[in-house]
């Protein structure tokens, strides 16, 4: 009930904030259309898509947009590019590959709790720059629960730290989340657009976190600590997540398979260059040919991956969401807010 009230006069607070732009009628229908689908996600997420079904639905029976317009805005290729890594991202769990790199990598750093946990920080802020921040904090939090129940200690403090690496990770590249790929997509930026500028700044607030985040939560820490402490005979150096299905030729193939379609996203805007293509053709085409590829080595378990690994949910979200946003463009809100803030400006 408290949060029905919260939804209603969320949306009437914008509208009559909005009111003050010298806005039309139908402009402030559009922003009120708009902002059922934005509150109804924030107050009521597990029904997000319903709002998000119904938001849309009631801008295209007031006229405020149309359908050309709708699949104009909806943002078709970036949610085959999602579609695709979530595809390629699949593969690699079925196979295990990520838990496998994160097992090696915690075998690597020995019993030392700080260095492990630090290590789990910078793995978590790699993978979300390198893959998606959802893919990240999945394996990651799986990793960092696998510890905490094998020491026995209360796994919120880590989940939180590992949380934040991988949302600073996630803004250190172009495919980190789906923000970044709208960047890229609408102002044809490049991965190096971003690794140049995005990736520095991303790095130094990492560091910046990691100290406060050690500060802040020293004692979980240092129970972490002498937990390790306790256990740090040979025989009870277990492995951090099972591999019971893992076999090299898999952990191999995943990895070739890995690396090739980050290379491509890396090299995608020389590549494209040196066809003479579009902007960000092949960061679209990297993802697509990475996604074929993974289907045709999966046969069988091909459909499995695409109805199992790919969030359609959010995906369908996102997509009605997209051009929701857009219905602020078709009726010329963007524009008469850019021109205030640049009055405003000078």
């Amino acid at each position: 009930m408290i949060n029905a009230i919260a939804y209603i006069v969320s949306i009437a607070l914008t509208v009559v904030a909005s009111s003050f732009l010298s806005l039309s009628s139908k402009q402030l229908i559009s922003i009120a259309g708009f902002s059922s689908i934005f509150f109804g996600a924030i107050y009521f997420w597990q029904h997000r898509l319903a709002f998000a079904f119904l938001g849309v639905s009631v801008l295209l029976a007031f006229g405020l947009m149309d359908v050309p317009h709708l699949v104009e805005f909806a943002g078709l290729d970036i949610v085959l590019f999602l579609a695709s890594m979530m595809v390629v991202i699949g593969y690699l769990e079925e196979r295990q590959f990520f838990e496998h790199f994160v097992n090696k990598v915690i075998h690597f750093v020995g019993m030392d709790g700080r260095k492990l946990l630090f290590v789990l920080l910078a793995a978590s802020f790699i993978s979300a720059a390198l893959v998606d921040e959802v893919t990240s904090i999945l394996f990651m939090s799986a990793a960092t629960l696998n510890i905490a129940n094998r020491y026995k200690l209360n796994p919120v403090p880590f989940i939180i730290m590992i949380v934040f690496a991988t949302n600073i990770g996630s803004s250190a590249t172009v495919v980190g989340n789906p923000i970044g790929i709208v960047i890229a997509m609408r102002s044809g930026l490049s991965f190096m657009d971003f690794i140049r500028w995005a990736s520095p700044i991303s790095l130094v607030v990492f560091l910046v976190a990691t100290v406060l985040l050690f500060i802040y939560y020293s004692k979980p820490i240092s129970a972490l600590q002498e937990a390790i402490k306790e256990h740090k005979r040979k025989r009870e150096m277990k492995e951090v997540i099972e591999e019971d299905h893992v076999t090299p030729e898999g952990i191999m193939t995943s990895g070739i398979i890995f690396a090739c379609v980050v290379l491509g996203l890396v090299l995608h805007s020389q590549v494209e260059h040196l066809l003479g293509l579009e902007k960000n053709t092949m960061l679209l085409g990297t993802a697509l040919v990475g996604a074929s590829v993974t289907l045709l080595i999966s046969r069988n378990d091909a459909r499995n991956i695409v109805e199992k690994r790919v969030d359609w949910w959010t995906l369908s979200f996102f997509l009605l969401l997209f051009a929701s946003v857009g219905t602020l463009k078709y009726q010329g809100i963007t524009q008469v807010i850019a021109q205030k803030i640049a009055a405003v400006a000078g």
